[in-house]
């Protein structure tokens, strides 16, 4: 499968290893992106990545806080159906006081607001400068001017740890992944979620997938792999769904967002055999509490 985009220029720049086995992977700084597959592996990367790596997208919206009827009647709708803390999060993390959620990747801050609203003390970390500057209009707690890849908080001292859609964008995931995994708790979560290449969507759309996004993803993962890099980083996967993913359909075929729950209920088919558009995975610390591992009826 081939990916063209325009020609990068070769910086100077680390080796690209592969978190999956280590391997140093080569790559063609002569040649426009592509996708290519760790032959040790299996994990897919962009040949050649981007380097550095691109900056996430500028938040949508303005800078400006909202009035303060509105910024309450948010509070009130978050807090009683979790619009920005779905209830998958719910279950996967339940409300907790007193105990510290890290968000990396934090984005424009609407995610840690609303585990603060359930009661998590959070904290947002994310290296986007532009980012952090919208989500301090949004949210009050504390946020961090931070590369993944090394964490400035102290160990074994957070009980949760989220990388939404972020793991793909690292140049080094096997080091940050070690990096969480020496701040979290003995008895402490690291929820990760991907898009997955081995999802029927991926399959349809191939070279015009949404998720490919060769411009600023490094990485591709499936179920698999993502799984065998956590185990390499320390850590023991408790849990691993494929949800359903909407924008990967609409975004693909350049088609209206009022399409997005027709496509979204017809991808949740396809998650019922581990086929959905992204996958999900609950991790704990190696030796930490014991739990049986669950996920789809089918894996990929």
């Amino acid at each position: 499968m081939t990916m063209h985009m325009a020609a990068r220029s070769a910086p100077t720049r680390p080796p690209l290893r592969c978190p999956g086995c280590d391997r140093i992977l080569p790559c063609a700084w002569e040649h426009r992106p592509q996708v290519r597959w760790c032959d040790g592996c299996g994990v897919g990367y962009t040949d050649p990545p981007p380097w550095p790596p691109a900056p996430p997208p500028p938040p949508q919206g303005p800078l400006q806080p909202p009035p303060r009827w509105r910024r309450t009647l948010k509070r009130l709708w978050v807090s009683l159906l979790a619009d920005e803390a779905p209830l998958w999060v719910r279950s996967w993390l339940p409300p907790a006081q007193d105990a510290w959620l890290v968000d990396v990747g934090c984005g424009d801050g609407r995610y840690v607001r609303a585990m603060a609203l359930l009661g998590w003390r959070t904290i947002g970390l994310e290296r986007a400068a532009v980012s952090l500057q919208w989500a301090r209009q949004v949210t009050v707690r504390p946020l961090i001017q931070a590369d993944a890849h090394i964490l400035p908080l102290a160990p074994t001292c957070v009980h949760a740890i989220t990388l939404w859609h972020v793991l793909e964008h690292l140049w080094d995931p096997l080091t940050a992944l070690r990096a969480m995994q020496r701040v979290l708790a003995s008895d402490g979560q690291l929820l990760v979620e991907v898009p997955n290449v081995h999802s029927v969507q991926a399959r349809v759309w191939g070279p015009r997938w949404f998720h490919w996004d060769l411009e600023r993803h490094i990485w591709h993962f499936s179920p698999t792999t993502l799984q065998q890099v956590l185990t390499r980083a320390g850590f023991r996967v408790v849990k691993w769904r494929t949800p359903a993913n909407g924008p990967g359909w609409t975004e693909s075929g350049g088609w209206s967002r009022r399409w997005m729950s027709v496509f979204t209920l017809l991808d949740s088919l396809w998650a019922l055999g581990g086929r959905g558009g992204v996958v999900r995975v609950c991790a704990r610390v190696m030796g930490g509490t014991p739990c049986t591992v669950k996920g789809p009826s089918r894996s990929s």
